[in-house]
């Protein structure tokens, strides 16, 4: 598909980084970022393609805030309504890789989830991907993404990536469940949009994916990553409990014929030095 009048709801890490691909692919889109409860014509006419990437930034709070309500559940079904009435082709949703429940297996698409009920994030999330489900047969495409733990220069100083070269570079002390810390799959943002683009691409309907790395790797492998590249020692703390597994299986993105470019080494050196190199390419 051609990537034309295409709309971004929400910048940060992946927004940045589709608005950057689409425009190398020959295509063009805006970024529309803070956009209020009573808001009209969010939507511009003749916008083909709608990604939501907003979310809020009271991820993290417990009990539920208007904000985290707003941004990751009504504001969703606001675009959806308008890019319905306004006979938009493809509408794109942002999930996260946090509707499913720590498990040393890797999470498929196609299982049944336990909503975290108690995690209002989580909730409004999974609230939302049932709710914009339900308009799958209005779109040429309608297609729900899990991020898992994505990471990139430029993410937010309070992710776990930027946290922990922070930390090595101060001398913080570092907490590590079982000397591991959390074992994951995490997927640079380039990965993470490349993957996108190429399912509004080669697909039509509606479909869930997971994004996430091809990767198996613990809290551990990051910190030492980061201390060669920064040539730091770093101050961990081992501690005494079971390290937490959250890993997304890769499988729909392998039938699918995506092949992760930027390994973990590559991702981090990317995200410290803020340097791009070949591999980088489009």
């Amino acid at each position: 598909m051609k990537f034309n009048n295409c709309v971004i709801i929400g910048g940060g890490l992946l927004g940045e980084e589709l608005n950057n691909l689409i425009n190398k692919k020959g295509g063009n889109s805006i970024i529309l970022k803070n956009i209020e409860y009573n808001t009209k014509n969010r939507i511009p006419e003749n916008t083909e393609t709608v990604f939501v990437v907003a979310q809020s930034s009271d991820y993290k709070k417990n009990p539920m805030t208007k904000d985290l309500l707003y941004v990751n559940t009504i504001l969703p079904l606001q675009i959806i309504t308008e890019a319905f009435e306004k006979k938009v082709k493809n509408f794109v949703y942002f999930s996260t890789g946090s509707v499913y429940q720590n498990s040393n297996i890797p999470h498929t698409e196609e299982e049944k989830i336990e909503p975290i009920t108690n995690n209002p994030y989580v909730a409004t999330k999974f609230s939302s991907e049932i709710l914009l489900s339900s308009w799958k047969k209005e779109f040429e495409r309608l297609f729900i993404f899990r991020p898992f733990f994505m990471y990139g220069s430029g993410q937010n100083e309070l992710q776990i990536f930027p946290r922990m070269i922070n930390s090595v570079k101060t001398g913080e002390k570092i907490q590590l469940a079982n000397n591991l810390g959390l074992v994951f799959n995490p997927i640079h943002v380039f990965d993470a949009a490349r993957f996108v683009l190429e399912i509004l691409d080669n697909q039509i309907g509606f479909n869930i994916y997971n994004i996430a790395g091809k990767e198996k790797i613990s809290l551990k492998n990051i910190i030492e990553n980061i201390t060669k590249i920064l040539e730091k020692s770093s101050n961990i703390e081992i501690l005494d409990s079971k390290e937490a597994t959250v890993l997304g299986s890769t499988d729909k993105m392998n039938e699918n014929g995506f092949h992760h470019k930027i390994d973990l080494n590559e991702g981090i050196k990317e995200l410290i030095l803020k340097k791009r190199d070949d591999k980088f390419n489009f």
